[in-house]
């Protein structure tokens, strides 16, 4: 983890030379976007998540930086698993379980466009970056089902929630990459539609010994369909 920190903080050092150095006099423009993900872990199953935030950009060349800070929702589904303690009759079966990922993110991305194309109406890119979050809730959705293991007789539980953000780690690192199209909108400003692929980094269960359902690697990948709008200029 120390070893990301220490990329991520070059990386935007060199960036940040990069940009200054090509002059002052591009504009930087400060936006909002908004988007859906279909989320899994390393495992069957998929969760829609929802993410959204606020962005400043800037141009250069045919590049362009865009970072923000936004609210995403990661998770997937996680296998069932029955707890059935010795000596008694009954046993609980946890069944449809899914992880929700509740994360303040910073995400850095650099877009290339094709050169020559800096003026037209609309632009198509590739986007390629990092993002960093951190983790402020993680909820496990599930259902159970209570079992009485002598007649076979069982009544099923809908709904239950857990916040278990403390068998997880806090932090998380994502690399991603895609594809887009920016499009100029009224007074100097522009959209953009993009689809996304990111890939978890680390590893982010906390829990060594347990039921096996709560034991084993958890990664997290995405595919985010996201829309955003630059709102003013700078």
């Amino acid at each position: 983890m120390k070893y990301l920190l220490k990329c991520t903080i070059k990386l935007s050092l060199v960036l940040s030379f990069l940009f200054f150095g090509y002059g002052l006099q591009a504009q930087i423009g400060l936006g909002a976007s908004v988007g859906a993900n279909i989320n899994q872990l390393n495992s069957p199953g998929v969760y829609t998540g929802f993410n959204g935030g606020l962005f400043a950009s800037y141009d250069i060349l045919f590049l362009n930086a865009r970072a923000g800070v936004s609210y995403n929702q990661l998770g997937g589904s996680r296998p069932s698993y029955t707890d059935a303690p010795a000596g008694f009759d009954f046993s609980t079966e946890y069944i449809n379980r899914q992880l929700v990922f509740h994360n303040v993110e910073i995400p850095i991305y650099v877009n290339v466009y094709y050169p020559g194309s800096e003026e037209a109406a609309i632009k198509p890119r590739l986007t390629v970056g990092f993002a960093y979050g951190f983790n402020v809730a993680t909820i496990e959705k599930r259902d159970y089902r209570l079992v009485n293991r002598s007649t076979g007789a069982y009544a099923v539980y809908s709904g239950d929630k857990e916040n278990v953000r403390g068998d997880f780690v806090n932090h998380h690192f994502d690399i991603a990459g895609g594809f887009g199209f920016d499009f100029a909108l009224e007074d100097d400003r522009k959209g953009f539609v993009e689809i996304m692929y990111r890939q978890g980094l680390n590893q982010m269960n906390n829990v060594g010994l347990g039921r096996i359902g709560n034991v084993g690697d958890v990664y997290t990948n995405s595919i985010m369909l996201n829309f955003g709008m630059t709102i003013f200029n700078l």
